[in-house]
C-alpha cells in the first residue's frame, strides 16, 4: 500500500464520509482518540473498533490492505506487554482495543479525505513550521510501510515467522524492529537532503 493507492480511495468522493466536510470528519477524529485514551471499558472500546471496522467495510475501503497499518503498533505492544510484569487480560485487551480504536479512526478519515485537504484545514490554525512536519511525517509512514513490506516478504521466502518456537519468533521480530529503526533513519536523510537540494526550507 503506497500514498498513489490511499489518493485514489481518499478522491472516490462515492460515499457519505467523502463527502462530509473536513474540518467535521476531523473533529469526529479527536473525539474518537480523546474517548480512546480515557476509556476505561474495553468491552466499549472493542465494539468501537468493531463499528469502525464494519464502517470501512461498509464503504468498500480495502480493508485487507489497510490491515498492514494494524501490524505497526501491533509490534510494538508485544514488546510492551513483554517487559511488564504479572500482565493481566483485563489490561492487555484494554490497551489492544485503545490502540485499535485509535488506528482504525485515522484509516477511516485518511482514506476517505484528500491528505491536501487534510494539511489545509491543519493551516488555518496551527504554525506553518508544524504543519510541515506533520506532512513529512504523513509521507514517511508510506516509505516504512514499504520498507516493512520488503522485510516481510524476505521472512515469508526464509520460512516464514513459527509462533510455535516463541523465542525465535521474538528475535525475528526483535531484528525487524531494529532493522526498520536504522533503514528509517537512512531514509530519513536522504529525504531531507533530496528536499534540501529542491529548495526546501521548513522555516519558509
Amino acid at each position: 500500500m503506497n500514498i498513489a493507492q490511499i489518493d485514489f480511495y481518499s478522491h472516490q468522493n462515492n460515499t457519505f464520509l467523502h463527502k462530509m466536510s473536513v474540518s467535521i470528519k476531523l473533529l469526529c477524529l479527536s473525539i474518537i482518540i480523546l474517548f480512546a485514551v480515557f476509556s476505561s471499558d474495553y468491552r466499549v472500546l472493542a465494539g468501537f473498533a468493531i463499528f469502525l471496522s464494519g464502517l470501512i467495510l461498509l464503504l468498500k475501503l480495502p480493508f485487507k490492505q489497510m490491515f498492514l497499518f494494524l501490524i505497526y503498533p501491533m509490534i510494538f505492544l508485544i514488546f510492551y506487554f513483554i517487559s511488564i510484569k504479572n500482565l493481566s487480560f483485563g489490561y492487555a485487551f484494554l490497551i489492544i482495543t485503545r490502540v485499535l480504536t485509535i488506528v482504525l479512526g485515522l484509516l477511516t478519515v485518511a482514506f476517505t479525505t484528500p491528505y491536501n485537504k487534510v494539511f489545509e484545514v491543519f493551516g488555518k490554525f496551527l504554525p506553518n513550521k508544524l504543519v510541515k512536519i506533520f506532512f513529512l511525517s504523513y509521507r514517511s509512514i508510506f516509505i516504512l510501510t514499504e520498507i516493512l513490506e520488503n522485510i516481510f516478504t524476505a521472512i515469508k521466502l526464509r520460512g516464514g515467522i513459527d509462533f510455535k518456537k516463541p523465542f525465535k519468533a521474538i528475535n525475528i521480530l526483535k531484528n525487524v524492529i531494529g532493522f526498520l529503526i536504522i533503514t528509517s533513519i537512512e531514509k530519513s536523510e536522504k529525504m531531507y537532503e533530496g528536499l534540501k537540494l529542491r529548495g526546501f526550507d521548513i522555516n519558509d
